[in-house]
Parts: C-alpha cells; sequence; structure tokens
C-alpha cells in the first residue's frame, strides 16, 4: 500500500472513532445462533453493547428500521436463508443500510472467497468493510465499523474511490446460482481475472447473456483496491471497439 494511503486510511480510522463512542449498542443479525454468540462476544470485548435482531420475512427497509430504533450500527452475516427463508442476503442488508438509511453496517461472512465474484460484489459499491468470520477480532471489527462510519461522513479512503475504467470481459459463466462474467481490468491488474455478476451489468446495459464474450465494457472501479475481494463495479456502459493490440502499442 502507498504511504499516502495509509496517512489517509490512517486518518479516516481516527476520524471514524472519534463518532463510535464506548457503549454504543450495535447490532447482530445472523441466522445462526452460535454465530450471533460468537460475533456479540467480540462486539462486548471491543467496548460495546450488543444487540440480536430476529429475522423475519419483511421488507429490508422494515428490518433496519427496527435496528436503527436501537442501535447504531450493525454487524451482519452474509447467507441468512437457513432458517426462515429469508429472499435476501446480508450484503444486501448492508448496503441498504449504508446507503439509503445511513446506519454504518459490515458484513461478515465465513464463505468470503467463495462469495466475494457474485453475490457479494452484487453489493460491494455499499459495503466499505468486509471480514471474514474468521478475521473477526474486537481491533478489527471497531477498525471495521470506523472507516463505514468514515466514509457515510464523506472521508472515502483512496481504494474505495471508484474511477471509470475499460473491462474486457473474457469468458461467460451461465451455471450456478449468480452467473457471471470472467473480466480482465487493465487500470486494476492487467494479468489478472476478476469475476463479475452478471446482474450488476444488466443493470445498466441491455444486452443478452451470450453476447458479453469478448466484449469491452466501461464501469466505475475502485482501482486502488489491494485485494480482488474489494473490487465493486458501477455504471457499466459499453465501451467502443478497441484495437486487438492497443496494450501494446
Amino acid at each position: 500500500m502507498a504511504i499516502n494511503s495509509l496517512t489517509e486510511e490512517d486518518s479516516a480510522l481516527s476520524f471514524g472513532l472519534s463518532r463510535l463512542p464506548q457503549g454504543a449498542t450495535v447490532a447482530v443479525i445472523d441466522d445462526d445462533p452460535e454465530e450471533v454468540f460468537a460475533t456479540t462476544m467480540v462486539l462486548e470485548d471491543a467496548g460495546f453493547r450488543v444487540t440480536d435482531f430476529e429475522l423475519r420475512r419483511e421488507p429490508i427497509d422494515a428490518l433496519l428500521e427496527r435496528v436503527a430504533r436501537s442501535s447504531v450500527a450493525l454487524v451482519c452475516d452474509h447467507r441468512l436463508n437457513g432458517r426462515e427463508n429469508i429472499p435476501f442476503s446480508g450484503a444486501e442488508i448492508v448496503h441498504r443500510a449504508n446507503l439509503r438509511h445511513n446506519l454504518p453496517a459490515v458484513l461478515s461472512s465465513t464463505y468470503v472467497s467463495r462469495d466475494q465474484g457474485t453475490s457479494i460484489r452484487k453489493w460491494r459499491d455499499g459495503i466499505p468493510c468486509l471480514l471474514g468470520k474468521d478475521e473477526q477480532t474486537p481491533e478489527s471489527l471497531r477498525s471495521a465499523l470506523a472507516i463505514t462510519i468514515a466514509e457515510l461522513e464523506g472521508r472515502v479512503t483512496r481504494s474505495r474511490v471508484a474511477f471509470p475504467a475499460v473491462i474486457e470481459i473474457v469468458e461467460v459463466q451461465h451455471l450456478g446460482e449468480f452467473p457471471s462474467v470472467v473480466a480482465i481490468v487493465p487500470a486494476w491488474k492487467p494479468s489478472t481475472s476478476v469475476e463479475i455478476p452478471i446482474d450488476i451489468i444488466k443493470r445498466d446495459i441491455e444486452i443478452e447473456m451470450g453476447e458479453l464474450s469478448g466484449k469491452w465494457l466501461e464501469a466505475e472501479v475502485n482501482c486502488h483496491a489491494e485485494k480482488e475481494r474489494d473490487l465493486f463495479f458501477k455504471n457499466f456502459s459499453l465501451a467502443p471497439d478497441l484495437p486487438s493490440d492497443w496494450m501494446s502499442a
């Protein structure tokens, strides 16, 4: 990470921590009681009070309104359909909490490596911090909440700023619950492929899945992200045709 990124992240962290008082109430949403208990213990060790919210088949906004009445922030699991057949994911809850309700929310998941390119990336632009369950410590959760608060108040770190970028679609993956494309983002790492859910492309472009292979698209991408799991994409459009040797010219 560049020195200016460290300085910027430290500044955002300090800013967020100053607005995250000890003893504040944080909600935990998870469909596994054992995971609720584990996350609660870590948050309490970090100095927070914790409330566990019951999952119901209700609109996300109704759920978040219940959370906001008693809590200043939220830590949410990703896969929530194990018990009540919940029709949305934790990533969608966190995205909406941050961008629509201004309720600082962190996503935590056991399945980051499996879901990062599909069901999580679909909502990743509204998820400042993503943690694996094995990464949960008092320090990591407190820092993740602080960075999220800072971003919601306009202190966006360089790794989270989206820039216009071209994207080469290498392959279309039709199978599975979340059809996706394998793509190259030259402005990020030109030799590393990334997975992008087709849903977020089709939000902006009317195109058939089978027509995507070999296409060049434009989108806003946080190209300074260090890890592939932290990349997000938004505002897609078709790019003009590029010569095949443009990168070697």
